[in-house]
């Protein structure tokens, strides 16, 4: 795509590319590599020419690389120190870069932006500061994350004898921005009058990925383009803060949205218990991590605990007794190595009557994921009820999400987007959004990045009762995520229909430890008319089998058999959510019978979680062919 990107000032002036001085002025055809004045007469009243790059090295034929300040150095930096150009695109355009942290989730600290400025006629120039998410088209600049107005003044001039060029530096450390992707980090709104210039990088190792806005346009366009060929890294850098490798995000798989201990609106007085129940056959290893409120928590506070099978962990008034706090609001995050069962209940204890609300623990595969959207009805704020909206960040490296507020026709009455860190909970008043009052609404959360959790609490203003507003989740949901293990108990299934035969998997933590099939074993050459026979294998696994962190897993079994020595069953496969799948590759030692030729057959199967623990059946003890099949017809 072509990029056209120009100077333009609206003074009787110069014009920078292909451009014109002063009323009777001089044309200066803008090349590459020298400057040619050409004497013209311009129109009475002449259009504006069209418009060309604006490149400082067409300008001046030197070859100096001018060495920019050393601020933002530390940070993340594409350049490589030295500047062989600048670029403008035009008054109201811009210029964007695109930038990978090397860790998440990253938090802005300080923008640096590198300018220079020819023939001091413009020293100040005012811009938008911007930041992009890189969800745009072709993975260019998308979702607006920032558009803050700065200036640069008092900005040094650039001259073929004395080159010079100085980046600005931009504290961003009170927004408190975090982002959990790449990112565009650049200007727009450029108000200039075609003098000012972003320095460029021409030689160095970059080639990151950047794009210019001309003048008002309002779509962005790749570099480098026709007019900038040799565009390497643009003069733009950002220090993150923080530093050194991220903090170890725990393996969360529940989470309970909202919790709180202290007073509340209207005289409320709340605290809040939390019930952990493990419906493993084994014990399980819990954490408890407590997430505060309006801030993100990528380094939890946890608690651990011990439960033992099909056994309950109650925490009353949990976030005094577990976690010592006499007031506090936010979530809890449950890890555990088992299968979980979590609830809460949030009481409010004031005027003498005990009553509150549950708070359920939901699956973070439950989770709003990007590009998802959910609802949340029975919203209600007037002067009988008042509604709060709360959401969790899941994804453990921060979530961006729009929230709408919807009327009981489906009308937008107010939107707000929010931006939540690591593990961070939000709860606040629906008023909040900017709508007006209202007696039936619904909320529509829009998740642009991450994973959330979230819907909204309807509390009546007299009484203080509370109710819970979950968002909706189609059914089925809530199971592991690809990749993870199903949960406890027996995966029951067969072997592909061609060959019949049932299998069972025992699956403990993350190990199997029983096996059970039987399978038609022949060899395929002959298709099984000669020597086909139903065989019985398994038995318990001591030690159990490890399942790898993929899912993969395999194991083997090795029976002595009349007239078929040691046959050895290898099971390969994968366990995926509630699925089990592989291959069992059977082969025989010394021989195989007179009547079979070639090798043993390798046989699909296929397995799904049942939740039960089926009776061993001690087949390891008894192996045998179960049937002669004889002649296959």
């Amino acid at each position: 795509m072509r990029a056209t990107v120009a100077s333009v000032s609206s003074r009787n002036g110069l014009y920078v590319g292909r451009a014109w001085i002063g009323r009777q002025g001089w044309w200066w055809a803008a090349g590459l590599a020298a400057v040619v004045l050409v004497a013209v007469t311009a129109p009475a009243a002449a259009s504006e020419p069209d418009p060309g790059v604006t490149s400082l090295k067409s300008l001046f034929q030197t070859a100096a690389s001018p060495k920019a300040t050393e601020e933002c150095s530390g940070g993340l930096v594409y350049d490589d120190g030295s500047f062989e150009n600048g670029y403008s695109p035009g008054n109201g355009g811009g210029f964007v870069m695109r930038f990978d942290p090397s860790s998440y989730p990253a938090e802005f600290d300080q923008i640096c932006l590198c300018f220079t400025q020819m023939l001091d006629l413009d020293t100040s120039l005012d811009f938008d500061l911007v930041v992009y998410q890189a969800d745009g088209t072709g993975g260019g600049p998308g979702t607006v994350l920032l558009e803050s107005s700065r200036s640069a003044i008092g900005i040094p001039e650039y001259g073929s004898d004395n080159p010079d060029m100085v980046f600005y530096e931009y504290d961003m450390s009170h927004l408190g921005i975090t982002v959990s992707e790449p990112v565009y980090v650049g200007v727009n709104g450029w108000d200039s009058g075609g003098f000012i210039f972003l320095c460029a990088d021409e030689n160095g190792p970059g080639g990151q990925a950047a794009y210019v806005q001309e003048g008002s346009a309002s779509t962005w366009e790749e570099l480098p383009s026709v007019e900038l060929p040799d565009y390497q890294a643009l003069g733009i850098r950002v220090d993150f803060a923080g530093g050194g490798p991220p903090p170890e995000v725990p393996e969360i798989s529940v989470v309970v949205p909202a919790a709180s201990r202290g007073a509340g609106a209207q005289g409320s007085v709340w605290s809040t218990n939390l019930y952990i129940l493990n419906s493993a056959s084994q014990q399980a290893d819990i954490t408890v991590y407590w997430l505060e409120r309006d801030e993100a928590n990528p380094d939890p506070v946890g608690r651990d605990f011990t439960v033992g099978s099909d056994s309950t962990l109650v925490l009353d008034d949990v976030i005094l007794n577990s976690f010592g706090m006499q007031s506090a609001g936010g979530a809890f995050a449950i890890a555990s190595n088992r299968a979980i069962v979590v609830n809460s209940a949030i009481v409010n204890t004031s005027g003498g009557t005990e009553f509150g609300q549950g708070f359920e623990g939901i699956p973070i595969a439950s989770a709003v994921e990007a590009g998802e959207t959910t609802h949340v009805v029975g919203l209600k704020d007037n002067s009988d009820y008042r509604t709060n909206v709360y959401l969790v960040d899941v994804s453990g490296s921060g979530s961006v999400v729009d929230v709408a507020l919807l009327d009981e026709f489906g009308s937008d009455e107010a939107t707000r987007r929010y931006t939540l860190g690591a593990y961070e909970p939000v709860l606040d008043p629906v008023s909040e959004l900017g709508g007006p009052s209202f007696d039936d609404g619904s909320l529509r959360l829009s998740v642009v990045s991450g994973a959330v959790v979230g819907g909204a609490s309807r509390i009546n203003s007299d009484s203080g009762d509370p109710l819970t507003l979950s968002y909706w989740r189609p059914a089925g949901s809530g199971g592991p995520p690809p990749g993870e293990c199903g949960g406890d108990g027996s995966y029951v299934g067969f072997f592909d229909f061609t060959y019949e035969g049932g299998l069972r998997i025992d699956v403990a933590g993350d190990a199997l430890t029983y096996v059970e099939g039987s399978v038609i074993v022949f060899s395929p050459e002959d298709g099984g008319s000669n020597c086909a026979n139903v065989f019985g294998f398994g038995g318990a696994l001591d030690p159990a089998v490890e399942i790898a962190g993929d899912g993969s897993f395999e194991t083997e079994f090795a029976f002595e058999y009349t007239d078929w020595g040691t046959l050895t069953f290898v099971l390969e496969g994968t366990l995926d959510g509630d699925t089990l799948s592989g291959t069992a590759t059977v082969t025989a030692d010394p021989t195989l019978p007179a009547d079979c030729s070639g090798e043993l057959n390798q046989v699909p199967f296929y397995a799904g979680h049942t939740n039960l623990v089926l009776p061993a059946q001690g087949l390891a003890q008894a192996p045998q062919v179960m049937s002669p099949l004889g002649r296959l017809r």
